[in-house]
C-alpha cells in the first residue's frame, strides 16, 4: 500500500521572497532532502539524483505565468561493475606493460 502525502501552498509575496524559496529548494535538491512547511502543513521530500523538470510559461496583455514542475522516482538498485573475480579457465593473464619509446625533442638550434 502506498503512503501518499500532499502539500499545497499559495501566497502573494515579493519576487525577492520567491527567489529565496527557489534558492532553498535548489539547496534541497543538491542535498537530496528538503522539508516544506506552511499554512499548517508539512511534507518531507527526498529527491533522487536524477529528476525530471518541466517548465511552462505564458505572457499575454502584460500578465505572465511561470510553472515549474520537478519530479522523480525512486532509483532502482544497480549492480556494481566495480569488482570481477574470475578463476580457472575464465581468468585472463595480466597484460605486461610495454614501455613506450620516446625520442628527445630536437632543439631549434640543430
Amino acid at each position: 500500500m502506498s503512503d501518499k502525502t500532499a502539500f499545497e501552498y499559495s501566497d502573494t509575496v515579493s519576487g525577492e521572497q520567491i527567489a529565496e524559496y527557489l534558492s532553498q529548494i535548489a539547496d534541497g535538491l543538491r542535498r537530496g532532502s528538503m522539508t516544506l512547511e506552511g499554512q499548517g502543513q508539512q511534507i518531507a521530500l527526498c529527491p533522487t539524483s536524477t529528476v525530471k523538470m518541466e517548465i511552462k510559461a505564458e505572457s499575454k496583455d502584460g500578465k505572465g505565468e511561470l510553472q515549474l514542475e520537478v519530479s522523480w522516482k525512486p532509483e532502482a538498485a544497480t549492480a556494481s561493475d566495480g569488482l570481477q573475480v574470475l578463476s580457472g579457465a575464465e581468468a585472463v593473464e595480466p597484460v605486461a606493460e610495454t614501455p613506450i619509446e620516446t625520442t628527445p625533442a630536437e632543439s631549434p638550434d640543430a
